[in-house]
């Protein structure tokens, strides 16, 4: 039995402008922390603290999914689950995990007390230690093309119907 789950993979998020971002993120967002890459997941926590940078409806969006990821991290049971999730994170880039997701990590090292997951989470604090995160500054969206409105001739409107005024006898 294969154990492999296809996981969301979306290139890209740091380098997209915000139109761009709310096509690519639609669908993503609902999804499980464990049915997504990490470098995805990386990218779209990172992303949810940029709220100057985004409309507001996907702003909300992002922190709603940050908020939700975070839950799920710290649902995953102490022992391989979790040292697999973290050596997954330890995998990407130092400066690809965002501060929040730095902050979070750090938060659960004390919480837990399974050796592998201890020494994961260890290792992560120090792997990311003089690291900082990089800063993502999205391009400003391609502004809206104007378009022609083309002038409409009134139509000839229909010959107007006379009144008829009804007579009463009275």
């Amino acid at each position: 039995m294969d154990n492999t789950v296809n996981r969301t993979s979306i290139s890209s998020l740091r380098t997209s402008d915000s139109n761009k971002l709310m096509v690519l993120t639609q669908d993503v967002l609902s999804q499980p922390v464990n049915q997504i890459e990490p470098s995805t997941l990386v990218d779209l926590i990172a992303l949810s603290e940029l709220d100057d940078q985004l409309p507001t409806s996907l702003n909300r969006d992002l922190e709603k999914f940050r908020k939700n990821a975070f839950r799920q991290i710290d649902d995953l049971p102490d022992g391989p689950i979790l040292a697999n999730f973290v050596r997954e994170l330890s995998d990407l880039d130092p400066q690809d995990l965002p501060q929040t997701l730095r902050d979070f990590m750090a938060e659960l090292l004390p919480q837990r007390r399974n050796a592998d997951a201890l020494e994961t989470l260890q290792e992560l604090a120090e792997r990311l230690e003089g690291q900082p995160p990089a800063e993502i500054v999205l391009p400003k969206p391609a502004p809206v093309k104007a378009t022609s409105k083309k002038t409409t001739k009134k139509k000839a409107a229909d010959p107007k119907k006379k009144r008829r005024t009804r007579m009463t006898a009275s």
